[in-house]
Order: structure tokens, then C-alpha cells, then sequence
């Protein structure tokens, strides 16, 4: 299983700092994008999803059918869930129920909130949610 990079930690919160802020586009800034920028960020590209592309909601709807969603893909790949009360910053966080495009919300972790993304109001932190996924890569 792939290790985190060196300073990590540091090019996650720069990284999630620099997307902060900006609107929501559909296999941009989409919340399942923005996991997949911040796990290439931690693991400089070892842990891919090549296969996971979309460019609109029915697309994005499409590809959450096709591989069972965030959760399931994520899981394929190597993570593993943790009790939230273990939370870490880089952890994936997906919460309980869907958002409202009927997908489920995915976040992650950076210091004490979570990076998420909302087609309203684009790309910010939130509060870490009480119920909810955590997903975690082992050696992270």
C-alpha cells in the first residue's frame, strides 16, 4: 500500500487553502473531485481513479451507479473505515445522507473541519459532521 508523501500534511492544507473559495464544477470541484485531488496530493499519484470521471450531474450519476459510489471506490482502492472519534486530518469523510443531487457528500479532512463542496456555495470548510464515514488509507 502506497505511503504518504513527505510534508503531506503541509501540501494538503495549501492545496485545500487554494480551493477554497471557488464554484462548484461538476468534475472539478465537486466534492468526489476534490477527494481525488487531495488523495493524489498525499500519495503524489500512487492511488488513482482513472475510471471515476464525469463533466455533469447525470454524468457524476451515472459513475456513482456504475461503481457503487464514492464509498465503494475508495474502499476498492484501499481504505478503510476508522471510528469518526479517530478523525485525522487527510481522512475522507463521506456523510450519512446524500446531498442534494441525491449523491452522497464527500469531504476531507484539514485540521479541525472538513474541505467540501456544495453546488450553491461552491468549495469551503465545514464543521466535521456528528454522523458520518471516516475513510482512511493504512500507512497514512
Amino acid at each position: 500500500m502506497p505511503v504518504r508523501v513527505q510534508n503531506w500534511d503541509t501540501e494538503l492544507f495549501r492545496w485545500a487553502r487554494g480551493m477554497a473559495g471557488r464554484s462548484f464544477v461538476w468534475g472539478d470541484t465537486d466534492c468526489g473531485s476534490l477527494v481525488r485531488g487531495a488523495v493524489s496530493i498525499m500519495y503524489a499519484g500512487a492511488i488513482t481513479f482513472d475510471d471515476v470521471r464525469y463533466a455533469s450531474r447525470d454524468e457524476a450519476m451515472q459513475v456513482h451507479e456504475a461503481t457503487g459510489g464514492v464509498e465503494a471506490v475508495l474502499r476498492a482502492s484501499g481504505a478503510v473505515e476508522v471510528p469518526i472519534a479517530f478523525l485525522q486530518q487527510g481522512d475522507i469523510v463521506i456523510e450519512s445522507e446524500p446531498d442534494e443531487n441525491g449523491l452522497p457528500s464527500a469531504g476531507i479532512c484539514v485540521g479541525s473541519t472538513i474541505l467540501v463542496s456544495n453546488v450553491r456555495a461552491g468549495v469551503g470548510f465545514a464543521p466535521i459532521p456528528v454522523n458520518a464515514v471516516v475513510l482512511r488509507y493504512p500507512n497514512g
